[in-house]
């Protein structure tokens, strides 16, 4: 019980710390080229977004 209960707490305190903190840990993610690349190719794979992101770019030319 007690451990259950100690495991609930750390992850509301890890999730917290998480949403308080994502801005630095996207910008941490994202400072690696490759990494960076990977997310690009794995979003555009995506046809909604895909077709969004094309329309959107053809649209302003």
């Amino acid at each position: 019980m007690y451990n259950r209960i100690m495991s609930i707490v750390f992850l509301a305190i890890g999730c917290f710390a998480l949403y308080r903190y994502r801005y630095k840990l996207i910008n941490l993610f994202f400072k690696n080229r490759f990494l960076q690349k990977a997310f690009v190719f794995l979003v555009m794979n995506i046809p909604f977004v895909r077709k969004a992101f094309y329309a959107q770019v053809l649209q302003r030319m």
